[in-house]
């Protein structure tokens, strides 16, 4: 592949990257959200943090992995912290030191 091409897709792929981000908000400048739609939007982060974290803990060496997994302890701790506490912020601290505590003491 030449550098030309490679810069070209580089720039290609930032500029559809930026125009689909940007797309949302010029659509919706000045509009009034619908009460429905603005609750939905609320649960996007939510949902693709779990998804990117869920697959990290459950997907292990190329496959499901549930037996054995260290990951997987300290995880649903913290899912129990988070219902509990219901703070973004103290529950990303209670992972921290879950996972750290379970990667000094569990192996």
């Amino acid at each position: 592949m030449s550098e030309k091409l490679l810069w070209g897709l580089i720039l290609g792929l930032a500029a559809a990257n930026y125009l689909l981000r940007l797309l949302p908000f010029a659509l919706l400048a000045g509009r009034e959200v619908p009460p429905t739609l603005r609750r939905w939007l609320e649960f996007i982060p939510v949902a693709v943090l779990a998804a990117v974290l869920a697959q990290s803990i459950f997907w292990q060496e190329g496959g499901l992995r549930l037996a054995g997994n260290r990951l997987l302890l300290p995880a649903l701790l913290t899912l129990a912290f988070a219902v509990r506490v219901r703070s973004l912020t103290w529950t990303l601290l209670f992972g921290m030191a879950a996972r750290a505590a379970a990667g000094r003491f569990g192996g």
